[in-house]
């Protein structure tokens, strides 16, 4: 089943629960919806929920939680936070991220309040901590509605209420066609109204201790601005993001909305703790100038390790973005977490992008790379803050391939951690690629059988071409050949070979750009024996270190376009490295 989604129910405590799980992650991420739960359970909609909110099934196993099925009148929401938590505990749950949404929204509050111990990090959105005007006014009229059998009435005033603009007008359409299926009745519905109209748990706000995400919209006409404001004030560790032209049904409009929550429980998850960043320009004074950031952990009282940051092939900014992942900033907040500081800038060929593709002949990964990353190292070793003993690279991809070379070239740093990196020179991974890709679809064989034969003819006597020559002739994209000529005279496996200093290198089983049972087999071949080399291979990642999609390189572009984030097993793993060399 599409991410192993499935309806469930439980019967506990004499009451039955339906639910939804869905997801590969191992940690836990609770979703509690609204008081349209009143009129539909969880139950057989296992399949839509997925796919609406398949972006955190990659980090987390997403349970989906209905309130109990029969509820008595003058049913709380402590009542059903309660409920909740001994469903976790018989399910064996917890602790867990709990996300909920309007009324759902309050449930979370009571449970961050009664059980502290369930609730590790916390989303409150579009919801209230007590009662106003604004939410009476709207819950009083679709009690009232219920009361007249006016099913039609809080479909359509529920759309009033929640959306803007053009979706506001399929919301009405949506919403006239769902009112044809009438419920049986309207007590489960009525109940949960009442009891938010008697949440109220402001005055106990400060109590929640973990760290929580509110979310609020600017237009919000079922509850208003102000109930989201007053949370923000009132719960210690926390902080508020308020959508502007959006109403109560932001969590189904705003196209980002997922993915900002997406962000600030991978924060957490990853143990983001009071790091502190900085900017920073990394080759101030020269006539390439780089924005950077410097990322330091909360402790800074005595002189802390710290990684510079190497990114891959092509333009790139401090990040390392590609499509929706951004594997630079992932690392610099988890390891700032462990008590390791990271300086992260753009790449050379990204800032100044206009002027590099006029200069005559080119340039190498001399310029492109390992000049700025040496004046990285140097900014690090001049700052207190920072043991100068004790920087390391840290080089992804082609970043990899080069950072024994940046050590070897002006750096002279402690150590070298290297992610999905290759012993091979470039041109023949180059070619592996278009060799893969031919395979991979028959469609593709001829053209990219073309393409492999001419690449192949170019590169054949690359070596022994004149400097001239090579900086002549071209491969695809207008690049010199003097670009491959000049990186291959020494390999990474080269340099490694003359170093004895302490190297991590990383690699992911699901990486189709370079292979584990390749590049990785060849580096343990090559280094065996190294007491201090270190090797990692994570069986489920892809290039990124995120949980793989796809296994075809054609399918790079959908890799890359689903938002995941580098875990916390990858990132220990880094940290624990630098803490032993």
């Amino acid at each position: 089943m599409i991410l192993d989604a499935r309806n469930e129910s439980i019967n506990i405590n004499g009451f039955d629960c339906d639910y939804i799980s869905f997801g590969k992650g191992k940690d836990p991420l609770i979703m509690l919806p609204g008081v349209g739960d009143g009129f539909k359970t969880a139950k057989g909609v296992a399949l839509p929920f997925a796919l609406m909110y398949r972006c955190f099934a990659e980090s987390f196993r997403v349970y989906v939680f209905s309130r109990r099925n029969d509820m008595p009148e003058g049913f709380t929401t402590a009542d059903m936070a309660d409920d909740l938590d001994d469903i976790m505990e018989a399910l064996g749950i917890g602790p867990a991220s709990v996300f909920g949404v309007s009324q759902g929204g309050m449930i979370a509050q009571q449970m961050a309040i009664r059980h502290p111990d369930k609730v590790s990090s916390l989303v409150l959105a579009v919801t209230a901590s007590r009662p106003n005007e604004i939410m009476r006014e709207s819950l009083e009229t679709w009690i009232g509605m219920a009361d007249r059998d006016d099913y039609k009435g809080i479909m359509l005033d529920t759309a009033e209420r929640s959306y803007t603009g053009d979706y506001l007008e399929r919301a009405r359409m949506i919403n006239g066609m769902i009112a044809a299926a009438k419920p049986k009745d309207y007590t489960r519905f009525r109940i949960l109204c009442r009891s938010c109209l008697d949440h109220d748990v402001f005055d106990n706000l400060h109590k929640i201790s973990c760290p929580a995400l509110i979310i609020g919209a600017d237009q919000d006409k079922v509850l208003g601005t102000a109930a989201s404001e007053e949370m923000q004030g009132m719960i210690p560790n926390s902080q508020l993001y308020m959508y502007e032209g959006y109403s109560h049904g932001v969590y189904e409009q705003a196209k980002d909305f997922n993915s900002r929550v997406l962000r600030f429980l991978m924060r957490q998850k990853i143990g983001i703790c009071g790091n502190t960043e900085e900017k920073i320009t990394v080759g101030e004074g020269t006539g390439y100038p780089l924005n950077g950031a410097l990322t330091l952990p909360h402790d800074v009282s005595k002189p802390v390790p710290a990684v510079v940051m190497v990114h891959g092939s092509g333009p790139s900014n401090m990040d390392e973005k590609v499509g929706k992942l951004t594997p630079f900033k992932d690392l610099a907040e988890g390891l700032a977490a462990h008590g390791i500081a990271s300086l992260r800038y753009d790449k050379r060929t990204y800032a100044h992008a206009g002027r590099i593709k006029k200069l005559k002949g080119g340039i190498t990964v001399k310029e492109e790379t390992i000049e700025d990353a040496v004046l990285a190292v140097r900014l690090l070793k001049d700052d207190p803050r920072i043991d100068p003993d004790q920087i390391y690279i840290l080089g992804h991809s082609m970043g990899a391939m080069l950072a024994p070379r940046i050590d070897a070239e002006g750096a002279d740093v402690k150590g070298l951690i290297m992610m999905a990196g290759t012993p091979y020179r470039l041109e023949e991974i180059v070619l592996r690629q278009l060799k893969q890709a031919g395979e991979e679809r028959s469609v593709l064989k001829y053209v990219v059988g073309i393409e492999n034969r001419t690449f192949s003819r170019k590169f054949r006597n690359l070596y022994s071409m004149s400097d001239e020559e090579a900086k002549e002739k071209k491969f695809a994209g207008g690049i010199p050949l003097y670009y491959f000529k000049e990186m291959g005279r020494k390999t990474a496996a080269d340099y490694l070979l003359e170093n004895s200093k302490p190297v991590l290198i990383m690699q992911g089983g699901k990486d189709f750009q370079v292979l584990a049972n390749e590049d990785f087999a060849s580096f343990r071949q090559l280094l065996a024996g190294r007491s201090n080399t270190f090797f990692k291979l994570y069986p489920e990642l892809d290039h990124a270190f995120v949980y793989a999609i796809c296994d075809d390189i054609t399918k790079a572009s959908k890799e890359y376009n689903v938002e995941r984030h580098i875990g916390k097993e990858v990132i220990k793993d880094i940290a624990d490295f630098i803490n032993r060399s």
